[in-house]
């Protein structure tokens, strides 16, 4: 607990005195004497204020020396509102020592650490109980503080009272600790102070480590733990600035280590470890000044709107490879990571005094042997001694190994002394057998790799010894999309694949039973692990990486054609997630291309795997079971173009077999009606969908008739979707008005298929993700839903009412550009026109993009949905109305735009031979968007 020196009433400060007690004395109302006071102390107060935030937004002063001098100023505001209060609106008498008042900065504002919007924490400390005259002086001062417009948190206690509640609430205790004087009676404060340091330090400090220790871990699981969330918590997050108050707090309770130098006096912290201490203390503060300036209000949260902000106001550039938000974002991270280094730093420190003293009863009990060159001290691997990393450098890598081995942590003090030395992993370690043979074996581990890696990742062992992953540590992408930051998603990668090959993860069982164990585990996850390792770096990441991979997997023992497997892994890890997303697998050309790319049932076999662990780590409400039937459809579909002979072999045999199961599934129809059925089906119908999916549009299209409009609702809670299939006469508009009806009820569509019977009628179906709640299973709302799809496939969708839009705040797409880009191509497929649009998400995209289509004489045959955090991807396959190819001849780069004039819905091709495919003129008198 700190002191403080009572401060003289500045030069004129007598004349408000005077003033505020001659209103006293012709008691005049509480409001006058507030607003008089507020005049006589506010306007100083919100000057040097105004100053402080003008100085922190041209950078002339950092965060840090604000949140101080912050305090100053706020200390001199209080000082004179309790000289007033005290002195002149409640006039002092022959009051008892009862009366006496003492008035205590704790929290943040007790450290002199104050935001611009952060709670103004006060004491008012009192002898006993609270006289009529105490409250009334702590009432007037918190009035006037709160007409002031400040967030005040404040409590009135006796000594005794504080510390019987401190006892009880370790947030109490903590506050105190903090606790500062700033007026009024010092002796009250000093016997305070006295009495927690003997009630409640002494002899407690086992107690009050281990109760932070566990606060703090219940404060990261709570916001995610982990350091590397792509929207973190600046104060309170894991790495943030509450990591740091949390060492700060316990070398002050076990050691009395009065400020941030007190920790290097009481050799805490050497001199260097000091100064990343107040390196990243500085740095968040700087961020958070900013965060609560532009946020007007205490804003701790780094969201997405926010980061753009703050990397603007904190002067970052953008450069080749990394926009000016990622840049500022890694600083963060870095930072981050730092503060975990000294975490463990510290604990490191208190250990081993504990060995010393005895001081600590926390630590495990540190039965000492040895095991592979390490100490094991209380389960944990330790170095030899202080040189044994300086002597065998490459024991800094080995003892992951060991440890993985054995089934032990870490030691924080190896890890201090691994942060110490990890500069001597250079070039001449990184090429020791025994060194990559260790790495290798903590990535390959068949217990728990992930927790290997991340252990070498926090000690910064992974991005030494791996320079490549060296350089995505930290690297966010801005976007709605990933969750983690570059390097942590691809680490939770390599632990859920883990997870996959034990089969502890139940929501994969599907793809994960169709491939089985991995032919090569070696290159599955030296793949995976190399996958993401170019990001950032300006190019595709995906041939970048590749290269990365022919460097990278000799070294590390693997043979020429296991590099080349990885190397093939790392360069083409997404197309298997783009054909299931974004292509139409029925299409025969699709599926022909994709086999071409894959070329091995061994390498279909890999990339599946890879594929269903890179998009599981992407965030926790990435992946679903609608996703895994995609893949699971395309590795069915794909797997025995492998064993067949030729492609087009394959693709006949499958749609025999698809036919033989329809039959047996429709074993009670008549073979005269079954030969009906089939006759109406065109050929590319049969490996679109399963066959118990195939069964029910059997059904529909058998109860509707030729001239009758039938609609199936069907949920698939399998899935987590609705199937919703209309069979009808129409045009083409049939399929956009209906995706109309669906987009009105505020429905989100993934995936939508439009088939031309031979009988003329059209056989629509829409994949639907069920919201929560899902109405689907809602009798009433499906006879609604069914009512308004039958009136739309009767007389068209007269006015399209889209769903009311989200405000800004509620919806977080609005804050990332997503520069709407169109690409058409003739050679995807051979019967169809396919045509992709990348764009911002939004409910009735689907509807206004077919809508243009089908009004430039297109016919859509699928439209395949995927999402990417805020960005949307709709895929078409479409031809013409007689049946052609949209195009016959396209140019070299495929690539369409938005039309630039406004009011206008067409499609813009930039290329003038192929504009009049696709737009109509402009309006007249319009002038083209910049």
């Amino acid at each position: 607990m700190s002191t403080g020196t009572q401060a003289k009433s500045p030069p004129g400060f007598a004349g408000a005195l005077d003033e505020v007690k001659a209103l006293s004395l012709s008691q005049a109302p509480y409001e006058v004497l507030r607003k008089t006071v507020i005049q006589a102390i506010g306007p100083e107060y919100f000057k040097k204020r105004a100053d402080l935030e003008a100085a922190v937004q041209s950078g002339e002063i950092k965060g840090l020396e604000s949140a101080k001098r912050l305090s100053i100023a706020t200390d001199e505001l209080l000082q004179k509102l309790y000289a007033l209060t005290t002195a002149s609106v409640f006039l002092p008498g022959a009051h008892a020592a009862s009366e006496e008042i003492c008035l205590v900065a704790t929290g943040g504002y007790g450290r002199r650490e104050l935001g611009f919007f952060s709670d103004l924490d006060l004491l008012f400390l009192i002898p006993y109980k609270p006289t009529k005259r105490i409250e009334s002086v702590a009432e007037f001062i918190l009035q006037v503080l709160w007409d002031m417009g400040l967030k005040v948190g404040h409590a009135l206690r006796s000594v005794d009272e504080c510390i019987q509640l401190a006892k009880k609430d370790l947030s109490i205790k903590t506050a105190l600790l903090d606790g500062r004087f700033l007026e009024g009676k010092q002796k009250l404060f000093s016997q305070l102070q006295k009495k927690y340091r003997k009630v409640l330090i002494s002899g407690h400090g086992l107690q009050f480590v281990e109760d932070k220790l566990a606060e703090r871990d219940r404060r990261h699981k709570k916001l995610g733990n982990s350091r590397y969330l792509v929207e973190p918590n600046l104060k309170e997050g894991k790495g943030a600035l509450r990591d740091l108050h949390t060492l700060f707090w316990l070398g002050r309770f076990l050691y009395g280590a009065q400020d941030i130098a007190g920790l290097e006096k009481k050799k805490i912290l050497k001199k260097d470890e000091v100064e990343v201490f107040k390196k990243a203390e500085n740095f968040f503060w700087t961020v958070r000044q900013h965060l609560h300036l532009l946020a007007g209000r205490p804003e701790e949260r780094l969201t997405f709107d926010m980061q753009l902000q703050l990397a603007d106001a904190l002067g970052y550039r953008d450069r080749p490879g990394l926009t000016k938000v990622e840049r500022f974002m890694k600083h963060y991270f870095y930072t981050a990571k730092n503060v975990g280094d000294l975490t463990r730093i510290f604990c490191a420190v208190l250990e081993e005094r504990h060995q010393k003293k005895g001081l600590l009863d926390w630590a495990p009990n540190l039965i000492k042997s040895k095991v592979e060159g390490f100490r094991v001290e209380g389960g944990r691997l330790n170095a030899l001694d202080e040189k044994d990393f300086i002597k065998h450098p490459a024991k800094m890598v080995q003892i992951f190994a060991v440890a993985d081995r054995h089934g032990y942590d870490i030691h924080p003090h190896a890890l201090r002394l691994i942060s110490r030395n990890r500069n001597l992993i250079n070039n001449w370690l990184r090429r020791d057998v025994k060194a990559n043979d260790a790495f290798l074996e903590v990535l390959l581990s068949r217990k728990d790799p992930e927790t290997g890696l991340k252990r070498m990742n926090e000690a910064g062992v992974l991005g030494q010894f791996v320079t490549d992953f060296g350089r995505i540590v930290g690297h966010t992408q801005h976007d709605m999309y990933h969750s983690f930051t570059v390097d942590e998603h691809t680490i939770q990668a390599v632990g859920l694949l883990a997870k996959i090959e034990k089969g502890e993860l139940d929501d994969v069982q599907t793809i994960s039973a169709m491939v089985g164990a991995a032919p090569s585990r070696r290159v599955l996850f030296m793949g995976l692990f190399l996958h993401d390792i170019a990001k950032g770096r300006g190019g595709d990441h995906s041939e970048l990486g590749e290269k990365i991979a022919y460097s990278l997997c000799p070294r590390l023992g693997f043979s020429k054609s296991e590099t080349e497997l990885v190397a093939w892994l790392v360069r083409d890890h997404l197309v298997m997630s783009r054909v299931a997303f974004k292509r139409d697998i029925a299409d025969k050309k699709t599926i022909k291309d994709f086999v071409e790319t894959v070329k091995t049932l061994e390498r279909l076999q890999l990339l599946a795997l890879l594929t269903v662990a890179d998009i599981m780590a992407v965030g926790p409400k990435i992946w679903n079971s609608w996703k895994d039937r995609l893949l699971s459809d395309l590795y069915r579909v794909a797997k025995p173009w492998f064993t067949q002979e030729s492609l087009d072999e394959a693709r006949e045999t499958q749609n025999k077999e698809k036919k033989k199961a329809f039959k047996k599934a429709l074993a009670d129809l008549k073979p005269a009606a079954f030969k009906s059925l089939v006759s109406l089906l065109p050929e590319s119908y049969w490996l679109a969908d399963p066959t118990d999916i195939q069964v029910e549009d059997a059904r529909l299209l058998t109860k509707s008739g030729k001239n009758k409009i039938a609609v199936n609702i069907t949920t698939q809670p399998e899935v987590d979707m609705a199937r919703i299939s209309v069979a009808a006469k129409g045009g083409p508009e049939l399929f956009s008005n209906l995706a109309g009806v669906l987009a009105s009820g505020n429905n989100s569509i993934v995936d939508a298929r439009s088939f031309t019977l031979t009988d003329g009628r059209e056989l629509n179906s829409f994949i639907v993700d069920t919201p929560p709640g899902d109405p689907y299973s809602s009798g009433e709302r499906r006879k609604i839903l069914n009512r308004e799809l039958k009136r739309v496939a009767e007389g068209g969708l007269p006015d399209f009412r889209g769903p009311p839009k989200k405000g800004l705040l509620g919806d977080k797409r609005s804050y990332f550009p997503v520069a709407p880009r169109i690409r058409t191509n003739n050679d995807l497929s051979a019967d169809y026109t396919v045509i992709e649009v990348s764009t911002l998400d939004r409910i009735g995209l689907l509807y206004d993009l077919t809508k243009v289509l089908i009004g430039h004489g297109c016919a859509i045959f699928s439209a395949h949905v995927a999402t990417y955090g805020a960005r949307a991807v709709d895929v078409f396959y479409l031809h013409t109305l007689s049946g052609d190819k949209k195009h016959q001849q396209h140019c070299g780069c495929q690539e369409l735009y938005p039309d630039r004039w406004p009011g206008a819905q067409q499609l813009y091709c930039r290329y003038p031979a192929r504009r009049s495919l696709f737009v109509r003129r402009a309006p007249e008198n319009s002038e083209p968007r910049a």
